[in-house]
């Protein structure tokens, strides 16, 4: 089936709208200098490349899944130092694996689309590390989404935005997830020089004070 876009979203040859798109996203976890990237972890959060219209959403049951087919975990840079990074659902989440499946569909659609433009967030935090070169950071996490949440409908859902072979389940039917659709998240850091001066403490030894010394006798 053809799409076109109207007032900013995908609509089909009939009309309908299509309550979910896919697009690859970036987070950036900005310029921070050596000295506070080896000593303090960092963190930030971006769009996991997901995001639906949560009003058409709500009307009925929706299926929201997730599973990460690859990822280093590591930001690379300059010679190929790296940053580990982790990447969870909520700021203090558990961390994302490869090939783990999440089902999200318990969620509450209004807190899961909670990021920007009613995508899903993704939440990111590098762990400190030293010794690294000034230069930009970079790296990526590809995620599978499976869902199926309505995409027309006022009262009564009478259509839904689906990734490709799901089949919502119903009498004598049973759910199954389908293939899912890809997108891939890229994540990035840039790291500074920094230059950090450390006086020793200065000994400048003993002397006698001045007001316990015995002046010296003038001429006679």
């Amino acid at each position: 089936m053809r799409h076109r876009r109207h007032a900013g979203r995908l609509v089909d040859d009939a009309g309908h709208r299509r309550s979910c798109t896919l697009s690859a996203t970036s987070t950036n976890l900005g310029s921070l200098s050596s000295y506070t990237v080896a000593n303090t972890a960092q963190a930030g959060s971006g769009s996991a490349g997901l995001q639906c219209d949560i009003l058409l959403a709500a009307l009925t049951t929706h299926y929201v899944g997730l599973q990460v087919d690859a990822s280093t975990f590591r930001l690379t840079g300059p010679s190929g130092q790296t940053i580990p990074f982790t990447a969870a659902l909520s700021a203090n989440g558990a961390a994302l694996a490869i090939g783990s499946f999440q089902n999200l569909s318990s969620l509450s659609i209004v807190s899961l689309f909670a990021g920007t433009n009613n995508s899903i967030p993704l939440y990111f935090r590098t762990t400190a590390t030293s010794g690294l070169r000034a230069g930009r950071y970079t790296g990526f996490l590809d995620l599978r989404w499976f869902y199926s949440v309505c995409s027309l409908g006022a009262a009564v859902c009478l259509s839904y935005s689906s990734s490709p072979g799901f089949v919502r389940p119903g009498l004598g039917v049973a759910l199954n997830w389908g293939a899912g659709s890809t997108v891939r998240v890229n994540v990035e850091l840039t790291v500074l020089n920094d230059c950090i001066i450390t006086a020793p403490a200065a000994s400048f030894g003993s002397a006698p004070l001045v007001a316990a010394s015995t002046p010296s006798p003038g001429p006679s």
